[in-house]
């Protein structure tokens, strides 16, 4: 038999091969970025591996995650990565976890045991808590991430380089394609998943997986006689009802969420008159009866004409896809929203593009080798972009970048006497549970956050206080904030503590509130002085895609190294780029 590793140890040579193989790696991620990086993990020698993904496979994975078959939707992503990627490289030891990277039992006592970690996952809130048991840890981070086309690679070492929490993440009108059929959190999963089914009902599908099998219900329909306003009713009944049935006796045991509830079907539902329906305005949010009525009404007139794709300025396929869209959402327990929320949503949803996920993976690879070679210094922030771009006056796809040093207003790289936090907010009318919810969890994206207040002592803790306790009900005038708005909140499972300053504004809407201090993302445009600054955030931020997407970086100052006629080649030093001569 050929030796394994011939051409690993012919590019880096056996003392490489055997550090690469006695290395431990956590890989927190099994979705786009995931699948390609543990294959490719496994086969250059790596042989001590762990890794954690929370979600389930869904058929709408299959397209870009390779290490998944029809036969495994349903099951968990880790677990069957593992057993897969387990035959490409029989003497790697892997292991999965189906959990939460955000559960207690994954802290800083659990990233300690590995030499590096890798971060393939697909939501902002996952990537900064990783980033930060890191920093506590101070175990070296590899961040990355896809979107379209583009992607990006970030090597993160404590007080070496920037942290992921460092910089601003730009925020995007648009959003990265990734249909969560199992387990959807956000609109912008409902209204892609609502396209997918239009462009299957109407359009021009790209694959053949269709999510309401419609070609077995329209031969059941046709063979009962039915009008199409009757099919579009049996269509409702399996893509509302019977689908999530399914769905619940499939999962039964594997919700790390609050499970769906299906809607009554179509028969059951009052009626509704269709002029009352057309006579609403497009920023009205429909009650899940009248979005039920307004999938009837809109699917007939798609059904009698010729199929076309999906049209944002079409209203009817607006129309159809917003009650596919808030259907979907009132199921999973997700805020609805009105169509012409829906409209500026479903214009801006980009497909996954597999190749660009097995791109990133490889450049992810490489940087693992230098780390764990000690070579740090070579590694460089990589952008992967869908033109190519100029770099030591050769177009490349992939763009490197030299790493910047911490950023002196980061709250994660800053000594926790200088963490301070304002917040601004109406103490009369929020509550402690929307202090903690929106403000420490949402916002701040802390994992078990807790708040003292030195005269009056423990104020919230998270042991202490389940999401039903009373107390979080009251207002934080109530429980004497407003006398005492001085404090000290502390993160056990990011070991991150700062001091809190409550600053009372009145407010119409209760759920506003600002944030200042350097806890706070800085605006894109003011990165530059960012040092010198106080940053500010709102809870009014714009929702950014989260399937594998990368968060855009914006760097106060991109530093790359040219060939000069007159210099040495300086730009090498690991940074990688395929030039296109």
């Amino acid at each position: 038999m050929a030796d394994r590793y011939h051409f690993v140890r012919a590019a880096f040579g056996e003392a490489t091969l055997n550090l690469l193989r006695t290395s431990r790696v956590l890989v927190v991620g099994a979705g786009g970025i995931g699948c390609e990086l543990l294959k490719t993990l496994v086969l250059t020698g790596f042989e001590d591996v762990e890794i954690l993904d929370l979600d389930t496979i869904d058929a709408s994975n299959l397209n870009r995650q390779f290490l998944f078959t029809k036969a495994d939707v349903g099951k968990p992503k880790a677990v069957v990565a593992r057993d897969t990627a387990s035959g490409f490289n029989p003497n790697a030891n892997i292991k999965a976890y189906h959990a939460n990277i955000k559960d207690p039992e994954f802290g800083r006592a659990f990233f300690e045991r590995f030499d590096l970690v890798i971060n393939a996952l697909d939501n902002l809130d996952a990537r900064k808590h990783v980033n930060r048991v890191c920093i506590a840890a101070d175990k070296p981070l590899i961040e990355s991430g896809t979107r379209g086309f583009e992607g990006q690679v970030q090597p993160i070492r404590k007080g070496v380089t920037e942290c992921f929490d460092c910089r601003p993440r730009q925020e995007l009108r648009q959003y990265a394609y990734c249909t969560i059929r199992a387990m959807p959190t956000r609109m912008v999963h409902c209204v892609a998943y609502a396209k997918v089914l239009y462009e299957h009902l109407f359009g021009n599908p790209e694959d053949d997986d269709d999510p309401a099998n419609y070609a077995a219900l329209r031969a059941e329909s046709l063979a009962a006689k039915e009008t199409p306003a009757q099919l579009a009713q049996r269509l409702f009944d399996k893509v509302h009802h019977s689908a999530i049935v399914e769905l619940l006796q499939c999962k039964d045991a594997t919700w790390t969420t609050t499970p769906p509830t299906p809607m009554p079907r179509f028969s059951e539902l009052p009626l509704q008159d269709p002029k009352e329906l057309s006579a609403l305005s497009a920023e009205t949010i429909l009650s899940p009866q009248q979005n039920a009525h307004c999938f009837v009404h809109s699917f007939v007139p798609l059904f009698a004409r010729e199929r076309t794709s999906f049209d944002k300025d079409d209203s009817t396929a607006v129309d159809f896809v917003s009650a596919v869209s808030n259907l979907r959402a009132h199921i999973y327990g997700i805020p609805m929203e009105s169509k012409f929320q829906v409209k500026a949503i479903a214009g801006n949803i980009v497909p996954a593009i597999a190749t660009t996920n097995a791109i990133v993976s490889g450049d992810v690879v490489l940087d693992a080798i230098r780390i764990l070679q000690g070579k740090f210094a070579e590694c460089r922030m990589t952008f992967c972009n869908p033109i190519p771009r100029r770099f030591q006056r050769k177009p490349c796809l992939l763009y490197p970048s030299d790493l910047l040093p911490p950023n002196p207003s980061c709250y994660i790289c800053a000594p926790s006497r200088e963490r301070n936090l304002t917040v601004s907010i109406d103490l009369f009318k929020a509550t402690l549970g929307f202090l903690v919810q929106q403000v420490f969890q949402k916002e701040l994206s802390l994992a078990d956050p807790s708040l003292d207040i030195k005269a009056l002592g423990c104020v919230y803790d998270p042991e202490v206080h389940s999401s039903s306790h009373p107390k979080l009900q009251k207002t934080l005038r109530e429980l004497g904030l407003a006398e005492h708005p001085t404090g000290v909140v502390f993160d056990s499972s990011q070991e991150l503590e700062f001091t809190l300053f409550l600053k009372h504004k009145d407010c119409a809407d209760v759920t506003e509130f600002s944030v200042e201090g350097n806890f706070a993302a800085t605006p894109a445009t003011q990165v530059a002085s960012a040092a010198s600054q106080p940053a500010k955030s709102s809870s009014a931020a714009v929702a950014v895609g989260d399937d594998d997407e990368p968060v855009t970086y914006v760097p106060a100052k991109v530093q790359r190294k040219r060939k000069m006629a007159h210099q040495g080649d300086s730009g090498r030093g690991g940074a990688s780029a395929i030039a296109l001569d």
